[in-house]
């Protein structure tokens, strides 16, 4: 929905000549994002503003490498080493860092992978209640 910085990321991709490994999809429904996922070897999720996505709980929980930005509540699902990579929101040389040990080091990918996909099924709407139900009644105390 951010033309701007969307223009930015076709001219970067036209200059570094690698149009044809970039691919930018229309919105998918959730139900198909499984697949989606399984037909890639990273998610990159590098948006400048996201309050809580629920298309990365996806990426992880379906077992996709991901990398995701540090904007809003990114850092509450990816744990940067352990379940995924976070970089600095716009920082286009972190994220090409990010990538990279994602590339070069296969194991520390799948081994992210596996962890992230146990800990994302635990973000459902039934926890998340109770986490919210708990953290109202310690304040109400």
């Amino acid at each position: 929905q951010d033309r701007n910085y969307c223009n930015e990321i076709e001219q970067l991709i036209d200059s570094l000549g690698v149009r044809e490994f970039v691919a930018f999809r229309p919105p998918v429904a959730s139900e198909q994002l499984f697949d989606l996922f399984q037909e890639h070897d990273i998610y990159l999720f590098p948006s400048l503003y996201e309050p809580f996505s629920l298309t990365l709980i996806h990426a992880l929980e379906s077992g996709i490498p991901t990398i995701a930005s540090d904007a809003g509540g990114n850092v509450e699902i990816v744990e940067d080493g352990k379940t995924g990579r976070i970089f600095r929101a716009g920082d286009y040389d972190e994220l090409a860092e990010k990538i990279y040990s994602f590339v070069v080091k296969s194991d520390f990918r799948e081994k992210l992978s596996q962890i992230a996909s146990a800990l994302a099924a635990g973000f459902t709407f039934e926890n998340m209640i109770s986490r919210l139900e708990a953290a109202l009644m310690t304040e109400a105390r």
